[in-house]
């Protein structure tokens, strides 16, 4: 019975030193498993970080992207603005510059037209002086037909 007990005790010391073992193999399992989650985790944290950082500088250069987009169409309509005062202004100054060429062709022919009355009256004039001189000519020479006679 001693022999009995003793072997028992010797397998109960065994089977405690194995389950000892066991209990510090999955010590040093959880232990792993634990640093294995926090490797994994500090990763990840690491990853969302990287993502996040990518996101913000996406998100800057979108900003940028659109202040720019918003100042060139800006822009462009401040010139689309200058242009069609430009236009504007240039076809004042063509209705004005076409006014003056109504009104300085209206003067040429205003002037154009005293000078052919002009020369007209001066032509009626010499002719009338002509028929003046033809017709003292007529007479003198009629006169001197009967001078003759």
């Amino acid at each position: 019975l001693n022999a009995e007990k003793e072997k028992l005790h010797g397998t109960i010391e065994t089977m405690a030193h194995e389950a000892s073992e066991v209990k510090e193999i999955a010590r040093k399992l959880v232990a792993d498993l634990h640093q294995q989650k926090k490797n994994a985790q500090s990763q990840l944290q690491s990853e969302m970080d990287a993502v996040k950082a990518e996101m913000e500088q996406l998100k800057s250069h979108h900003q940028n992207d659109m202040s720019t987009l918003l100042k060139e169409k800006e822009e462009l309509r401040k010139n689309m603005e200058k242009e069609h005062y430009a236009i504007e202004e240039s076809k004042t100054l063509m209705k004005a510059s076409l006014e003056s060429l109504r009104r300085d062709r209206r003067k040429m022919e205003q002037d154009l037209q005293f000078e052919i009355d002009s020369a007209k009256l001066s032509l009626k004039e010499r002719r009338a002086e002509l028929r003046e001189e033809l017709n003292l000519a007529k007479f003198s020479e009629t006169l001197h037909k009967m001078k003759a006679l």
